[in-house]
C-alpha cells in the first residue's frame, strides 16, 4: 500500500471555506498524490496550543476530507506560544532559521518531535509545503527516503525585499543579518529533498545560480473554465487577497488610499470591491470612499467576478506568483497589476495583462479598460488562453503524478 504524508504550516480549514492561494496550491499536490497513493495523511503544524489534539482530529476529520475532496487522515500539531523579546526578535535568528520570528512557532523542539514521530512510520512519499513546515522536519533530524520540498515563495528573497521596502527602519536593518541563516536553511532543505519545487522559471534560475540542487518549476494553477462569461459594463474594480498576508494588506491599503481616489476623480461612478479574509477590518476602511465595499471573506468568488470589470493587483512586496491573477484570467476579468504583482507569470504586458508601477499609470490603465470594450475583451481573451496553456490545474497535476511515480 503506497502512503503519502503532506506536511504544512497552514491552519487547518476547520470551517471548510479556506480560499488562500496556498490552500489551492496544496490541493494540486493532494490531487496528484491521490492518483498514485492508497492513503494520504495531512499534518497541519499550526494548531492552537491550548486545544486537545485528539478531540480536534476526531471532530474535524470529516471537514478535512470534504474540503480536499479526497480521503485524507489529518494530524494536528500545536504551534509554539508567541514570544516577544529583543533577543528572540533579532539575535537568535542570526544563527538559526528555525528561531527567526516568522518561523519559530512552527519549528520548535515539540513541533519537530511530533513531525519526527510521523516520519518514523516511514511513508513512501513526503511532501513538505513551505519553509515553516520544513524547518520542523530539519529539526527532527529525520531523513525521509522520498521527500519533496515545495518552497512556494523564496523566503530569503522575500525578506531581503521587505528590508529594502520603505520606510527603512533600524529594525529592518537588523533583520538583514538573519538572511544568511535563512538562506542556509533553504539550501539544507533543498539538499535533503528529491526535488525542490518553485512557482516560476524566474525563481528556478535564481536558486540555480546560488547552487541549489534539483529545482523544478511547478506553477500555481487553477481549473480552467469552458468559455468566458459575459464581461460586465459596470465600472467596478476588484481586489482579492487575505489581509492576514502583509503584502496583501499593504496592496489593498495602497489601492484604497492612493490609486482609487485618482480613478474616482476621473469617473465618479467607479466602484471598488475589496474581498478576502480580514479585508473588512482593514484600518484604511475608516477614511475610505463610500464607493468602496470591504467584503471580507466571500464564499462565492464567482459572484464578485461577475460584478467586476477590472481585476487590480497593486502589489509592492512579496514572492512566488500570485494565484489570484491566474484565477482572474480563468474567470475572464482583465487585469491591471504592478510588475511585482505579476512577477513570475508568463502574461505579456499589453497583450494578456497591463503592468503599471506608479499610481497615475495604474489609475489610467484601469480607466482605459473601463472605457474600452475592444481592449478589455482582447486582454482577457489572451490571458485566458495563456492560463489554459500554462496554468491549468489538470496539466500541473499530471506533471506532479509523473514526478512522484518515478520515486515510488
Amino acid at each position: 500500500m503506497t502512503r503519502a504524508v503532506v506536511i504544512t504550516s497552514l491552519q487547518p480549514p476547520l470551517d471548510g471555506k479556506a480560499q488562500h492561494g496556498t490552500y489551492k496550491r496544496i490541493r494540486l499536490f493532494v490531487n496528484a498524490l491521490q492518483k498514485i497513493c492508497e492513503t494520504i495523511e495531512l499534518a497541519d503544524v499550526d494548531f492552537s496550543p491550548d486545544v486537545d489534539l485528539r478531540i480536534a482530529e476526531a471532530n474535524h476529520a470529516a471537514t478535512e476530507r470534504d474540503y480536499w475532496g479526497v480521503p485524507v487522515t489529518p494530524h494536528f500539531v500545536r504551534r509554539r506560544a508567541r514570544r516577544k523579546t529583543f533577543r528572540h526578535e533579532y539575535i537568535d535568528g542570526i544563527v538559526s532559521g528555525a528561531e527567526q520570528p516568522p518561523y519559530y512557532r512552527w519549528a520548535g523542539p515539540d513541533q519537530a518531535e511530533a513531525i519526527g514521530r510521523l516520519l518514523d512510520t516511514e511513508p513512501d512519499l513526503v511532501v513538505v509545503n513551505n519553509l515553516h513546515a520544513m524547518l520542523a522536519v530539519l529539526r527532527s533530524k529525520r531523513r525521509p527516503r522520498a521527500m519533496f520540498f515545495d518552497m512556494d515563495d523564496v523566503q530569503h528573497r522575500v525578506r531581503f525585499r521587505w528590508c529594502r521596502q520603505p520606510p527603512i527602519r533600524p529594525s529592518k536593518l537588523l533583520h538583514l543579518a538573519q538572511i544568511p541563516a535563512l538562506l542556509a536553511s533553504e539550501f539544507k532543505a533543498a539538499s535533503r529533498s528529491k526535488f525542490t519545487f518553485v512557482c516560476s522559471e524566474l525563481d528556478r534560475r535564481h536558486l540555480s545560480a546560488l547552487g541549489f540542487p534539483r529545482v523544478r518549476v511547478i506553477p500555481n494553477a487553477v481549473a480552467s473554465r469552458t468559455g468566458l462569461p459575459h464581461l460586465t459594463n459596470s465600472p467596478t474594480l476588484l481586489f482579492v487577497g487575505s489581509a492576514g498576508h502583509p503584502p496583501n494588506a499593504e496592496a489593498a491599503t495602497h489601492m484604497v488610499t492612493r490609486i482609487f481616489p485618482l480613478i474616482e476623480a476621473a469617473n465618479p461612478e467607479v466602484r471598488l470591491l475589496v474581498a478576502g479574509p480580514g479585508t473588512d477590518s482593514l484600518p484604511c476602511r475608516a477614511a475610505a470612499s463610500r464607493r468602496i465595499e470591504f467584503l471580507g471573506f466571500v464564499d462565492d468568488l464567482a459572484s464578485i467576478y461577475a460584478r467586476s470589470r477590472v481585476f487590480v493587483c497593486p502589489m509592492l512586496n512579496g514572492g512566488g506568483t500570485r494565484i489570484k491573477l491566474i484565477d482572474a484570467a480563468a474567470n475572464g476579468i482583465p487585469i491591471v497589476s504592478t510588475t511585482m504583482g505579476a512577477e513570475g507569470l508568463d502574461f505579456r504586458d499589453g497583450e494578456a495583462i497591463i503592468l503599471a508601477d506608479n499610481d497615475q499609470a495604474f489609475a489610467a490603465s484601469c480607466l482605459r479598460l473601463i472605457q474600452s470594450d475592444p481592449i478589455a475583451l482582447s486582454l482577457r481573451g489572451n490571458a485566458s488562453y495563456e492560463m489554459k496553456r500554462q496554468y491549468d490545474a489538470k496539466i500541473i497535476e499530471d506533471r506532479l503524478v509523473e514526478i512522484f511515480a518515478s520515486q515510488i
